[in-house]
């Protein structure tokens, strides 16, 4: 089975590569881009699926919730995880059904959260069974 895409959008570059390589560590493929504008033009031109959108919400000139209204209406069902130092974000995260991650955050909380948000099964609690 192809590991499942995630569309990484983070205008600070080492978080992008953080995050980036967290995702790859756990089996994911990401696609990263520095911004709203940018991701848009990324997911035009990518045909497979992109199976969640993962956000920072202080985006230049387009915030990260609007990038994922925008991204639901061209790829309905898309799951969302916003990002953010900010812990007032939650509410308006929650309010669309979103998923919430506050930074800085540990990596082993991102990957549960983005499996969680997939409805993936958990592997850290597998994995530490066997």
């Amino acid at each position: 089975m192809a590991p499942k895409t995630i569309l990484l959008v983070e205008d600070e570059p080492l978080l992008i590569k953080f995050v980036s390589s967290v995702l790859l560590r756990a089996g994911f493929a990401v696609l990263s881009a520095e911004s709203a504008d940018e991701a848009l033009r990324l997911e035009a031109d990518f045909t497979p699926p992109i199976d969640l959108l993962l956000t920072g919400v202080y985006l230049p000139r387009v915030s990260g919730a609007e990038l994922a209204q925008r991204l639901e209406w061209r790829r309905p069902g898309i799951p969302v995880v916003l990002m953010s130092g900010d812990p007032t974000v939650q509410p308006l995260a929650t309010s669309y059904g979103w998923h919430f991650i506050q930074k800085p955050f540990l990596a082993a909380d991102l990957v549960r959260l983005i499996g969680d948000a997939l409805g993936l099964e958990p592997v850290v609690a597998s994995a530490a069974r066997a």
